[in-house]
């Protein structure tokens, strides 16, 4: 896995969430969390989302640090003519608290019209000190 981001965070603040949304416009987002081992082998999916459950409960800290985490998710079009700027925004969460927020790299933010546009983002939970 290339470009993983690294999120660090702390076992007493709680478990821990990724909520994935596209805030700045009316289009909706979905995919799926897929969960990797420390070793970076596949151990299934972690849960969906969608703009009408945008978060995804990954568990507590003692049980998922060092893993890594693949978003693979769509931001669905509206048939828009001429076509629209979108923004995807991947927030990790404490307790509800954002300890970590990015714009997607690969296919995060850009132009959407008639055709759905994919979007991939990786990251790491390791326990911070």
């Amino acid at each position: 896995m290339s470009d993983v981001a690294v999120v660090g965070a702390r076992a007493a603040n709680g478990p821990v969430s990724v909520e994935v949304s596209a805030p700045t416009t009316p289009h909706n987002v979905t995919g799926i969390v897929w969960r990797y081992d420390p070793q970076k082998q596949p151990k299934g999916a972690a849960g969906e989302f969608s703009h009408k459950v945008p978060t995804v409960p990954l568990g507590a800290v003692s049980s998922i640090h060092d893993n890594f985490y693949l978003i693979e998710g769509v931001v669905l079009n509206m048939n828009d003519n001429p076509p629209v700027h979108y923004q995807v925004v991947v927030s990790v969460l404490q307790q509800g608290a954002t300890i970590h927020q990015q714009v997607p790299t690969n296919g995060g933010a850009g132009e959407i019209g008639s055709a759905d546009v994919p979007f991939v983002y990786r990251f790491q939970i390791v326990e911070a000190p």
